[in-house]
């Protein structure tokens, strides 16, 4: 469970750091992509996108909708790595 807050607290990061970069160029964001890369005792991960109902800059709406596309598709295997920028 330890892992999973930390895995959840890394994606409002990424998501924190890439709604700043929306808001400075004054763009909005409809599609939201998140990539899990598991241990590579377990291998695999997944790589899924959602779309949003009305574009957005604001890092609570993209945050949300990471948590959403994070709950539906791990597998609760160990995470290896959360690419920097998922979107």
């Amino acid at each position: 469970m330890k892992y999973r807050r930390r895995t959840e607290e890394n994606t409002n990061q990424s998501s924190i750091y890439v709604c700043f970069r929306l808001r400075m160029h004054q763009v909005v964001a409809q599609t939201i992509h998140l990539s899990i890369g598991y241990s590579r005792q377990t291998d695999g991960g997944f790589s899924r996108q959602k779309k949003m109902g009305r574009a957005s800059n604001l890092s609570q709406d993209i945050f949300s909708y990471c948590l959403t596309i994070l709950h539906t598709h791990d597998s609760g295997m160990p995470i290896r790595s959360i690419p920097p920028f998922p979107f």
